[in-house]
């Protein structure tokens, strides 16, 4: 007896596309506003949908690229029935959610605005709790828009601020007027425009410098630091010798200058001022006094030893404090100096010309190079000059020959 057999045919659907992570409904490049992504889908089992996250309701996964820094805007706000919505980043880590009463929809509709760097996203749409039904999805994006607050002096011109680069003001920029607002419009590539909120240009006059500190004053220098000053361009600072009638201008781009070729052992005053531009200047603050110290006592005594043709041996007294001494020597009546440093109070030299006259000076540097005397006055010497000294060595010879020679003629004469 034959058994009857029976054949089946069984159909097995592909999962749909946006059924998981791994295989979602490509959005691409998350459009305007003006023209959002659409896409209705009807998350039931049927359809071969399946809750792996968040409500028991079957999810629906769109994945979507931000390709500048945006406002990114995702919405049920067209679905008929109570929705639930997640945004998550392109490794599936859930960024935000929303039930009910999104800040698009205000309804039990659910909807996400949230601001995005450039990367891959995913939206994942569902019902609240179990609910499943056709979910209309919206995603839209704009570029993030800002403009900074700016300030300057009156009549000066005011470079105004607005990121991305590339877009327009409503206002003349740069701005020279009254205070007043202002905003940024900027449209990306794919034509999505937006505008910054209102930013403000204030006009006023600068505030004066203040916290100003003099420090490490040396026999001729001193540093200067003083609060920054905002909306300063630049700065310009004066001083003078107490008594006098003439001011040392010096500016500075930054809170810090450090005054040089100071006087020694005398007592200065010092103000400061801000500058907007070139017509717009602050007035000048608190005058400030400080007296500098008396500094490394210039060389004395300068000598020469051990002169010879080609060599010579430069000394001077020992300057109290001195670190370490700078010397430079020359041919007179030359402008180009040779210059050497040395550790004590003297200097030996090489490679002169003989027979030749040469000058020379010397500066001390002490506390460690932060003070530094004037050159000393100039000491003189002439090198040696073999060949002279030879000839003036023969001549002297001659001279003693020929002075036998007339001693023995008038020997001669007396005898006869």
């Amino acid at each position: 007896m034959t058994t009857p057999t029976t054949t089946y045919t069984v159909s097995v659907a592909p999962a749909p596309t946006g059924s998981s992570l791994a295989n979602p409904i490509m959005v691409g490049t998350a459009p305007c506003t003006t023209a959002p992504y659409s896409d209705v889908q009807t998350n039931s089992a049927a359809n071969c949908f399946s809750s792996t996250m968040g409500q028991a309701s079957p999810e629906v996964y769109y994945q979507f690229d931000v390709v500048e820094n945006s406002i990114v805007t995702i919405s049920h706000c067209a679905s008929g029935f109570d929705t639930y919505l997640h945004l998550l980043d392109g490794a599936g880590n859930t960024i935000t959610s929303n039930d009910d009463n999104g800040p698009v929809c205000n309804t039990s509709r659910s909807s996400i605005v949230e601001t995005l760097a450039p990367g891959t996203y995913y939206a994942v749409s569902e019902g609240y709790n179990t609910n499943t039904g056709a979910i209309t999805t919206e995603i839209s994006a704009i570029p993030v828009v800002e403009a900074s607050d700016v300030s300057g002096c009156p009549g000066s011109m005011i470079t105004l601020v607005g990121t991305p680069a590339g877009g327009t003001f409503s206002v003349a920029n740069p701005y020279t007027g009254p205070s007043t607002t202002y905003t940024y419009t900027y449209t990306n590539m794919s034509g999505c425009s937006n505008t910054s909120a209102v930013a403000d240009i204030t006009t006023a006059a600068l505030n004066p410098v203040t916290g100003i500190v003099i420090s490490n004053i040396t026999g001729t220098t001193a540093d200067i630091t003083w609060d920054v000053v905002a909306g300063a361009a630049w700065y310009t600072l004066r001083y003078r010798v107490l008594g006098s009638t003439s001011w040392t201008y010096v500016s500075s781009n930054t809170n810090v200058k450090t005054l040089t070729g100071l006087a020694k052992n005398a007592d200065y005053e010092l103000e400061i001022r801000t500058n907007c531009s070139a017509t717009s200047a602050g007035v000048y603050g608190s005058n400030n006094t400080f007296t500098t110290a008396a500094g490394c006592p210039d060389p004395t005594n300068l000598a020469v030893t051990n002169l010879a043709t080609t060599t010579a041996t430069l000394t001077w007294d020992p300057t109290v404090g001195a670190s370490w001494y700078n010397t430079r020597y020359r041919q007179v009546l030359s402008t180009t100096w040779i210059n050497g440093s040395a550790s004590t109070n003297s200097k030996n030299i090489a490679g002169l010309l003989a027979g030749t006259d040469y000058e020379f000076q010397v500066l001390a540097k002490c506390n460690g190079g932060k003070d530094v005397s004037d050159w000393s006055t100039i000491g003189t010497f002439t090198t040696r000059n073999e060949l002279l000294n030879l000839q003036i060595q023969l001549l002297t010879a001659w001279k003693r020959i020929l002075k036998m020679q007339l001693l023995f003629i008038q020997t001669q004469f007396l005898i006869c």
